[in-house]
């Protein structure tokens, strides 16, 4: 069984791991066992899953909180309150993503980041749907990045490109100067907003991001799409 244990050299800044679930078992099963123990605490924030993912996680050694609020936007806000450390990176896991990748996140959050994306849009990175003729998934989260660099973002350097994915570090100032909506699921873009406007230290790094080969979505294009669009056009 896998333990995640303090480090007992207590650095400075001490980083967080946030897995958000809400049934995802399979994901798990390919996940949890490879996430690197570097971590001063793992835990996750499960969403009341019926299939088995939070006995899993409990199993191999994570705490799990049960979510309070059923939102997308209410699972960031119970992190949020949970955490204790210097920063926290946020993952989702789904199977998709290779975790050896939390190295950087880790190193990076560690280094001073207050705001870390993992790109599947950068230079270096892979999206589901480049293998795909039509790729409207992909197509939209560029369109998103483009508006938000525009609307929020034009005199910054850093360039937000994968605004929706999930897959992201917040340092400890970063989130107390957060105001998030505490209902709906438009949190991922309020960040990116938020981290445009401020004065804070941005970072952007490639990932590769694989088909899910079990399960579905829990956020529908279309009704997703149009909170999206419409916080952008609004906010």
């Amino acid at each position: 069984m896998q333990i995640f244990k303090v480090d007992s050299e207590k650095p400075e800044v001490r980083v967080s791991l946030c897995l958000l679930t809400w049934n995802e078992l399979e994901g798990c099963k390919i996940d949890i066992p490879n996430i690197p123990p570097i971590f001063d605490r793992v835990f996750a924030l499960d969403n009341s899953s019926v299939d088995g993912t939070a006995e899993f996680l409990l199993e191999n050694g994570i705490e799990v909180i049960r979510q309070k609020t059923k939102t997308y936007n209410g699972a960031y806000i119970d992190a949020f309150n949970e955490c204790l450390e210097s920063s926290l990176v946020f993952f989702h896991p789904k199977g998709t993503i290779n975790v050896d990748s939390l190295l950087h996140a880790q190193k990076a959050m560690r280094g001073g980041v207050d705001f870390l994306l993992a790109s599947r849009i950068s230079f270096g990175a892979h999206n589901e749907d480049d293998s795909k003729l039509f790729k409207p998934r992909k197509w939209f989260v560029v369109l998103v990045g483009l508006v938000s660099k525009f609307k929020w973002g034009m005199w910054k350097r850093s360039y937000l490109d994968d605004p929706l994915h999930g897959y992201r570090g917040l340092s400890m100032r970063f989130i107390q100067t957060l105001k998030l909506k505490n209902f709906g699921i438009t949190a991922d873009i309020e960040m990116i907003r938020h981290a445009y406007k401020g004065e804070f230290k941005l970072s952007v790094f490639p990932v590769t991001e694989v088909a899910r080969n079990h399960g579905g979505t829990h956020f529908p294009a279309l009704r997703t799409g149009r909170k999206i669009l419409k916080y952008l056009i609004t906010e």
